[in-house]
This record gives C-alpha cells, structure tokens and sequence, in this order.
C-alpha cells in the first residue's frame, strides 16, 4: 500500500489499515501553509497506544488529486493494524493558494473546511497520486 485516499481535516471518524513504516502527511489545496496549532495523531484500535506526527524537515511541493499538496507531517507506524485518525485544533489551520508573501497579500486563506490530508509512502519530489 503506496497512498491512501485523501480525509477531510474535520472528519470525526477516519480508520486506516497502516503497515508498519514511515507515512509522510501532504496537505491538498496550497502550498502556503501555517500548521499554528494543527496537529494529527493516530490511535491503534487494538492496543490504544496513541502515534503524534511530527513537523516534516524537507515540506516538499508537489500535486496530488489535481490539487496542490504540501508534505507537513511525517509519522511512524510502530505495528501494523487498524488506526483512528485524529485532527487537533484543525480550525488553527491557515493555508493559501501559493506561498509567495507578495501574493498572500492580495489573496485570502482557503477556507479550512474544504482542505484535506493525505497519508503517503511515497518519497521525494514528485506527484504523490
């Protein structure tokens, strides 16, 4: 399993078969992204051990579902299995289309119900779908 299907950031019950690896998170809308408070984390079914993802060092561009995607989180799966996602504080999100400062002045954030997250595998600069 390469890529999951994209999850609105306010969904309240997402469940996720995970392998056991490194998933890196894009955000789908812009590239211009302020996390604030925003946060996921993922809690196993099984066992309730709770997994918070952490800030990515490289947050590469790319495209994903004919949107503009973002890595901003990289989480580690410790064992296979069944996991609940979990958004914090996603209203705290702030994203803009392009993440040029001179544009960002002209142009609203996007509103924060209608962006999404995506669990990936898939490494490096390219199109993540």
């Amino acid at each position: 399993m390469q890529i999951q299907r994209p999850i609105n950031i306010f969904t309240k019950e997402t469940y996720l078969q995970l392998e056991q690896r490194r998933y890196r998170i894009y955000l789908l809308g812009g590239w211009g992204v302020r996390l604030n408070e925003f946060d996921i984390s993922i809690r196993n079914t099984v066992t309730k051990e709770m997994v918070s993802a952490q800030k990515a060092f490289w947050k590469v561009q790319s495209y994903a579902y004919h949107k503009r995607a973002k890595r901003i989180l990289i989480i580690d799966v410790p064992i296979a299995g069944k996991y609940r996602v979990l958004f914090h504080y996603p209203h705290s999100l702030r994203v803009t289309y392009n993440n040029l400062l001179i544009s960002n002045n002209f142009f609203n954030p996007l509103p924060t119900y209608e962006l999404d997250v995506l669990f990936s595998t898939k490494e490096g600069m390219f199109s993540v779908s």
